[in-house]
């Protein structure tokens, strides 16, 4: 039970984090007069902007938000001390060379090749 609630809430927070600005724009289509009121164009109604300039700032906002988490530049950080040679144990060349492994000869025994009185054509 404790795993399955655990789940669900790493689950939740994975997706409100993810889908912030799904809900910064279904929150303007919910709230529309409420982003209408807080407009800036409303002195050039031709625009027809109905608050559509204050959900791009909040979009923005909402980005600049996930630019300022560390670690979350865009850029790939490899880790080249773990992938060099000397991160790896070496063994010498001389113990390598006395090692010679025999593997065992397989002849052709497939089955296909041999005829068995069992295997013939039904008599009727």
């Amino acid at each position: 039970m404790l795993k399955q609630l655990s789940a669900a809430f790493l689950l939740l927070a994975f997706m409100v984090q993810v889908l912030s600005s799904p809900f910064i724009v279904f929150d303007y289509y919910v709230n529309t007069d409420a982003y209408a009121v807080n407009c800036e164009n409303k002195a050039r109604p031709e625009l027809q902007c109905n608050g559509k300039c204050q959900m791009a700032k909040e979009l923005k906002k909402q980005e600049e938000k996930d630019h300022q988490i560390p670690g979350n530049d865009g850029t790939v950080k490899t880790m080249n001390s773990l992938f060099t040679k000397s991160g790896f144990a070496s063994v010498p060349d001389i113990i390598l060379s006395d090692i010679q492994q025999e593997f065992p000869v397989i002849h052709n025994c497939y089955t296909r090749d041999i005829s068995l009185p069992v295997f013939h054509p039904p008599t009727l």
